[in-house]
């Protein structure tokens, strides 16, 4: 998703010219301007059974996807998400990671 009021990233999105299975959405204008925000205007598009969201600095399993499906499978239909394992690089130089891993209770 897109904010309203970003033209230059819709310009270099639109450059791109992606494939057709890819839409472009453009958010209409509102506060805040965050990740969950886009999350639930992006969820409105969601197509398919199962949603998944990565940000841009995620370097999934290879077999990530095929291992979340069966596990759905497996599960009662009352389990409506899943929580892959967090691994965090660079944790001895990253301040931001070490951030991130102390908000978790099994991190240490």
């Amino acid at each position: 998703m897109i904010e309203a009021d970003d033209p230059e990233t819709l310009a270099a999105i639109e450059g791109l010219r992606l494939p057709d299975r890819y839409d472009i959405i453009v958010g209409p204008p509102g506060w805040p301007q965050t990740k969950p925000r886009a999350l639930n205007i992006g969820l409105h598009y969601a197509r398919g059974d199962l949603v998944v969201v990565y940000d841009a600095e995620d370097v999934p399993d290879p077999g990530q996807l095929r291992a979340a499906a069966a596990r759905f499978r497996a599960r009662p239909s009352s389990v409506a998400c899943l929580q892959a394992r967090l691994l965090i690089d660079h944790l001895e130089t990253n301040w931001l990671s070490l951030g991130i891993m102390a908000q978790m209770p099994q991190a240490f």
